[in-house]
């Protein structure tokens, strides 16, 4: 299964996703979780997912990342944050060359930069 370049679950209900729900999936560069009830990630759930480009998290549940969420991810250039509850607007700390799209949709407290 590590062949999977694009892997969609948009809109699935998911509302918890184990630490290591894709450590076999290390060639995806494609992940999308838009449109589901996502609280809350593991600091560990992209860490083996190390040639991922695109991440869509928008229309979840998220309040809030930890800072260590994207540490491993150098070839990630684009991830979408839009319309989740946000407590505060993180300064995301990414290896390369990135668009980060995290300032729309509702709950956003711009201003507020803090780290988890």
């Amino acid at each position: 299964m590590q062949s999977v370049d694009l892997l969609d679950l948009k809109s699935n209900f998911i509302e918890k996703i184990s630490s290591n729900a894709f450590i076999s999936l290390r060639l995806m560069k494609v992940l999308v979780l838009q449109d589901n009830r996502l609280a809350t990630l593991h600091r560990d759930v992209f860490q083996k997912n190390t040639l991922l480009e695109s991440l869509d998290l928008s229309r979840n549940k998220l309040k809030k990342l930890d800072k260590g969420l994207f540490r491993n991810q150098r070839a990630l250039q684009k991830i979408d944050l839009s319309f989740n509850n946000w407590e505060f607007i993180l300064n995301l700390k990414i290896q390369g060359k990135n668009n980060i799209n995290k300032n729309e949709g509702k709950g956003g407290k711009e201003g507020k930069n803090s780290e988890q």
